[in-house]
């Protein structure tokens, strides 16, 4: 073998940012499978988030009989709190047995069985979320049911879950023989609409005729289905909300209207601004919160106060602003040099954003969070160099309770690092390279993942 060895290693990082409620919380609702029309078009798989927080699906595939990747759910898809997401075969708008039935969130050619079949949920780290089968257990593959499969259903009926906060992970208890009832994203499981607003009616005081909030509301409000008004963070960045207030002055005197916000850790005081007119005697004030990512999740009250030389009026409302557990890294790619065989070779973390060549992790969320690792062999063809000869560092220290290997299981490092502007950590690797090794340029990807302290 030649003596001189020519080896690159490039090591991809790739970030995961999970959002605020667990892949688990994820439950098939519905499967239609059997349609008494067209079996092109005809069939849908339900989804239903039970949790109070959104769930991130992007990527996460539907599996069957015919195919491990049979459907695979869009990027950026999030299922809201105790909302539905449709999932039906491409044609389903025209070939569905029922046109009042509403639209999928998403078609997809899909391929279901009519009897001893199944079809889970997986989501895009390889975990199976749910899954549901039909008939003998004996004919359906393995992973496509849970407990005892359901029972085949006649032509044109659904299999439904009985509860949908409830999962005994057995299909013959969980699921029945019912007339299909499929929900989209735009369906709520209580079937009460959602109010973004309130409205605060205030007496007035004819001696002293002070100015009245007529109504005041947040205009920000991202999920139409939970009650009050949700406000999601921008990872890394800011969201603006905005604020707008309608007041009424008899006097024909414009008031001067402010707004004080308080929430977990933070109070803010702002001044606003007149927009328009709305009559000779009321006008609406608007005015803009900036809510940097890193402020605390929790609900925040709005105390709006409208007042003249006369006195004043006051009203109050509140949002929730959401957890989001996200990273952010300041290395796309690193590359070992100088590795020999027999030696290690190493990549030292900073705590400098700048550098590229020497890894930070940034919380860029708004909790807590420890980090996850796991990843892959390093490979060049047919040459591997197994995931074990890599060791990583919260510290540098390889040998530190903050350090530990390479798996392809995720591992977890109890770090707790918190939400602030600029709260960072170190992140290093360091690579064994076997004698036995041959020549070639060898790529593992490495992926970290943010997980709630």
């Amino acid at each position: 073998m030649n003596n001189k060895l020519a080896l690159a290693i490039l090591i991809v990082l790739s970030i995961l940012m999970p959002n605020v409620s667990a892949a688990g919380d994820i439950v098939i609702s519905e499967v239609l499978y059997d349609p008494t029309g067209t079996e092109t078009g005809g069939e849908a798989v339900e989804l239903y988030n039970p949790s109070s927080s959104p769930v991130d699906i992007s990527g996460w595939v539907l599996v069957t009989e015919s195919s491990s990747t049979d459907a695979t759910i869009p990027d950026g898809t999030l299922v809201g709190a105790q909302s539905y997401y449709l999932i039906a075969d491409s044609g389903w708008s025209a070939s569905r047995d029922d046109p009042s039935w509403p639209e999928a969130d998403h078609e997809e050619a899909i391929t279901m069985s009519n009897s001893d079949a199944g079809v889970a949920l997986v989501a895009l780290n390889g975990t199976t979320v749910d899954a549901i089968g039909w008939g003998d257990a004996a004919g359906i593959d393995p992973g496509l049911f849970e407990g005892v499969p359901a029972v085949d259903v006649s032509a044109g009926n659904s299999l439904v879950r009985v509860d949908l906060a409830g999962d005994s992970d057995d299909n013959s208890i969980d699921f029945v023989e019912t007339s299909p009832d499929p929900q989209n994203s735009s369906s709520s499981a209580s079937g009460a609409d959602s109010n973004s607003s309130s409205s605060i009616e205030l007496g007035v005081d004819v001696e002293n005729n002070p100015p009245v909030i007529d109504s005041f509301v947040v205009l920000d409000d991202e999920d139409s289905i939970a009650a009050g008004v949700q406000v999601s963070p921008v990872p890394e960045g800011v969201k603006t909300v905005m604020l707008s207030a309608d007041v009424t002055d008899i006097d024909g005197t414009e008031p001067s209207v402010s707004a004080v916000v308080t929430g977990p850790n933070s109070i803010d005081v702002l001044m606003m601004s007149k927009t328009s007119d709305l009559s000779n005697t009321s006008s609406r004030f608007n005015a803009t919160l900036d809510m940097e990512f890193h402020k605390s999740a929790g609900e925040y009250t709005i105390n709006i106060t409208a007042s003249d030389g006369s006195g004043n009026s006051s009203a109050e409302d509140t949002f929730e602003y959401l957890s989001m557990t996200a990273i952010s890294n300041d290395a796309s790619s690193l590359r070992f040099e100088g590795a020999k065989l027999g030696g290690t070779s190493t990549i030292n973390g900073d705590f400098a954003l700048s550098t590229s060549d020497t890894p930070t992790i940034r919380n860029i969320g708004n909790t807590y969070i420890d980090v996850g690792l796991y990843g892959t062999d390093f490979v060049d063809g047919t040459n591997v160099i197994g995931a074990e000869n890599l060791k990583y560092s919260f510290d540098n220290d390889f040998a530190s309770v903050l350090s530990g290997t390479l798996s392809k299981a995720m591992q977890i490092q109890n770090l707790g690092l918190s939400n602030s502007a600029d709260s960072v950590i170190s992140l290093g690797f360091q690579l064994f390279v076997p004698p036995s090794t041959q020549n070639g340029n060898y790529t593992a990807n490495i992926t970290v993942v943010a997980v709630s302290s």
